[in-house]
């Protein structure tokens, strides 16, 4: 009797062991399977500036996308290349490789600052489970600086500022579709309406997901995939209705490679 147990402790014993060394084999194989992946690079042609109010002028030296410098541990440290204001009343932009965007991080806060020669702006941003709650920039000269706070509901997201929705942001699919902003008089009355629509995606990666902390990339990290399409319809609020004022749309394409990633983005894989 005594024989038996002993035997059947050991079988269990034996058995315990195979399940560990199976197990162990497998998750070597899945981390074989998903490399370790680091975006080099991204065009600036799914980057929406709607920060940037004034005239963008062309710059036939720039390269048309961003670098992208890690640490030893694998984080983004800086970003080379975007706009900066330019002209003698800084009220253009033009874009050059030459800017630098330093990045730091202490603890779930992102600071990101600018640079082209001299410092030229900062945004803070506060991520939670990979998703935007805060942000805070210092606009390029002597401001106030605005804080935005972010509330989800379900595909919903709300930007706040002191409570008050500012911009509500709609997603479907994992994408994001639409934003919504109502803007209103210092009374508290609603004089215009900015529709910004993103459209035409498909099943290919999006390797900004996000990555909220990238000037000009707030808008696609919220999504899975890549649009095509930007529409900005403005609309004057009159007699308790939208009246269309002004609409505009730009597209852009590009090719999907291997492992359903465009070429829009550089990447280094492990």
């Amino acid at each position: 009797m005594i024989h038996r147990i002993t035997r059947k402790i050991d079988m269990c014993k034996y058995y315990n062991f195979l399940f560990l060394f199976v197990l162990s084999v497998t998750s070597c194989s899945n981390d074989e399977a998903s490399p370790s992946c680091k975006l080099l690079s991204s065009s600036t042609k799914p980057l929406y500036y709607d920060e940037l109010p004034a005239v963008i002028n062309y710059n036939p030296n720039f390269s048309g996308k961003i670098n992208f410098e890690y640490d030893a541990n694998g984080r983004m440290i800086k970003i080379l290349g975007g706009p900066m204001r330019t002209g003698s009343n800084y009220n253009t932009f033009m874009f050059y490789d030459e800017i630098e965007h330093d990045i730091t991080y202490v603890g779930d806060t992102i600071r990101v600052e600018s640079f082209l020669n001299s410092p030229n702006g900062y945004t803070k941003y506060i991520l939670e489970d990979d998703k935007i709650a805060y942000r805070s920039y210092l606009p390029y000269g002597p401001s106030t600086i605005p804080h935005y706070t972010y509330e989800y509901e379900g595909d919903t997201v709300l930007e706040l500022q002191n409570g008050v929705t500012l911009r509500t942001f709609y997603r479907e699919n994992n994408n994001l579709i639409k934003i919504e902003e109502i803007r209103r008089t210092d009374a508290g009355q609603i004089f215009l309406k900015k529709d910004v629509l993103f459209s035409e995606y498909d099943s290919s990666l999006n390797l900004l997901k996000g990555k909220f902390f990238i000037n000009g990339a707030f808008y696609a990290a919220f999504s899975n995939n890549n649009f095509k399409r930007v529409d900005i319809k403005i609309y004057e609020y009159v007699d308790e209705q939208y009246v269309l004022l002004s609409e505009n749309f730009y597209t852009f394409g590009y090719s999907i490679g291997e492992n359903n990633i465009p070429d829009l983005f550089e990447q280094e894989c492990d």
